[in-house]
């Protein structure tokens, strides 16, 4: 008995790619801001090598890059300084993370150019006394609340924001908590490290947010500046395709507010 034969059947199988972490720094300026680093030179508000914030009395200032970067987990550092007449700096700034990029910066002075930015998060690094949060503390605020309180005062510590030393900030986030810990480069024995419980995707809406700084002055003012920049945030991507899109970093200085 004859067996009677269709055509061929092929059968596809399909290929799952595993998903590979990103290596590369979604935002790159550890060798500082430089015209080789930022597209079209060096804008206003950059001076040779750092992102300058405050120079002077009652000014407010953001700064953003212009790519998104997940929220999920994270790791960022940078090297900041702040500098002026001893006894008298003030007010402090913030790094910050925002759902949309804000047209311009929120309140100068003890709003650390922070407060009144919906949609976000911040950890400020305070140079003032304004609701008795100490006259140096660190916090973690949402939805653009006053910088104020509650905080963790530095009195007692190796970390004196006053010292007019470059700083580095190492912020490490795990989905929950986000891990700041400040180093004193001059002094690189002298740490302070503190865990702040906070839900970040949940703040700023979704699982991407600009990143970036703000900062304010009042009566009393400093000299803030950003040195390096690095932000690592271990999204995956997939692959193929092998065609990748490069991330491109910029930030802009916002007009002081008056």
């Amino acid at each position: 008995m004859a067996t009677r034969r269709g055509p061929p059947v092929f059968f596809t199988r399909l290929r799952c790619d595993a998903l590979e972490p990103r290596t590369a720094p979604a935002v790159d300026f550890g060798a500082g801001f430089t015209a080789a680093g930022l597209p079209g030179g060096l804008p206003a508000g950059y001076a040779t090598g750092e992102l300058l914030l405050t120079d002077g009395p009652f000014q407010a200032a953001a700064v953003w890059a212009p790519t998104p970067v997940h929220v999920q987990t994270f790791h960022t550092s940078f090297v900041f300084r702040l500098e002026g007449e001893p006894g008298r700096l003030g007010d402090g700034f913030t790094f910050a993370l925002s759902a949309t990029k804000p047209a311009g910066p929120g309140v100068a002075g003890g709003g650390l150019g922070y407060a009144g930015l919906t949609n976000s998060v911040a950890v400020k690094f305070d140079l003032v006394d304004n609701a008795g949060e100490g006259g140096h503390s660190v916090g973690v605020y949402t939805g653009g609340a006053d910088p104020t309180m509650p905080a963790v005062r530095l009195d007692g510590s190796p970390i004196h924001l006053h010292a007019q030393h470059p700083m580095r900030a190492d912020l490490a986030y795990d989905g929950s908590v986000l891990t700041v810990t400040l180093t004193d480069t001059t002094l690189p024995d002298h740490t302070w490290t503190h865990a702040f419980p906070v839900d970040i995707p949940a703040a700023v809406g979704g699982p991407t947010a600009y990143a970036g700084f703000t900062a304010g002055t009042g009566e009393l003012f400093a000299r803030q500046a950003i040195e390096s920049w690095t932000l690592t945030d271990p999204a995956p991507v997939s692959r193929p395709p092998e065609i990748a899109t490069p991330i491109m970093v910029f930030a802009a200085r916002q007009s002081p507010k008056r």
